[in-house]
């Protein structure tokens, strides 16, 4: 019973065995959830978001690091796009087709939210990625069940389309949650896989601050992507540790588009 825990630990839980590549190819992907407050190091954080370098950054609720210089001017040197949908902040390097607001918080009480984000994509068959961005309450004294039908209900309702090739952001579930699996079913159904299964390596946890053991920020992917790579890097935080990940399309779709 031990050594199945120990295993299940080290390779399933955290791929601890598992090695990354130092330069994978794909579309850059860094979703943060860093939260509000007086202590928040935004500076450190903006430092931190430029040196990943990502095609794509998801701040979650960082409704000021706009502001730092860092970010500001990273964004005017890359020509990218800086967008805000509550509570995202989002910077996009790549041809943006669509970022839409479908499900926005309430400010009375905590309630899920949703963005669908459209960016070019040349080697995917319709030539976008195409992402919904998810961030749901964190409140003990509700079970997850219940939060995951309030939030199907909402999301399938707003979405428009085809589902999404990426779902990501905090769910403040685990990994193994029934009921974020029911989530990301609804809104992308079909054969759908963790990255953290597909490109993870080494320790994964994402919450809390200086001591993580949990991963409750997840990435989902569907069938026309596959993950190449993907870290929760245990860097400077204030609630959450980012995750990153790299993205390219799945072998066989790689050669029906070319």
């Amino acid at each position: 019973m031990l050594i199945t825990a120990v295993v299940r630990f080290a390779v399933v839980e955290h791929r601890l065995l598992a090695s990354a590549p130092e330069d994978p190819p794909g579309i850059k992907i860094v979703q943060w959830t860093i939260g509000e407050g007086s202590r928040v190091p935004y500076a450190a954080i903006a430092d931190q978001v430029v040196g990943m370098d990502p095609d794509v950054a998801i701040l979650t609720n960082a409704p000021w690091i706009g502001g730092e210089a860092a970010l500001r001017d990273w964004v005017e040197g890359e020509g990218a796009r800086r967008l805000r949908s509550q509570p995202f902040e989002i910077i996009v390097r790549r041809p943006l087709i669509e970022m839409r607001g479908l499900v926005s918080p309430d400010v009375r009480r905590p309630t899920p939210a949703l963005v669908r984000l459209v960016v070019a994509a040349p080697d995917l068959p319709d030539g976008r990625l195409v992402l919904a961005l998810v961030d749901l309450e964190s409140d003990p004294r509700r079970p997850r069940h219940e939060i995951a039908d309030e939030a199907i209900a909402l999301f399938t309702e707003a979405w428009e389309g085809p589902p999404p090739d990426v779902v990501i952001g905090d769910f403040n579930m685990q990994r193994g949650s029934a009921s974020m699996r029911r989530i990301v079913d609804a809104l992308m159904p079909g054969p759908t896989r963790h990255v953290q299964a597909e490109g993870g390596h080494g320790y994964a946890a994402t919450w809390s601050e200086g001591f993580p053991l949990w991963h409750i920020d997840h990435a989902w992917i569907g069938p026309d992507v596959a993950c190449v790579r993907y870290d929760t890097p245990l860097i400077t935080a204030w609630r959450h540790y980012p995750q990153v990940l790299w993205l390219v399309p799945r072998p066989e779709v790689a050669a029906d588009a070319g």
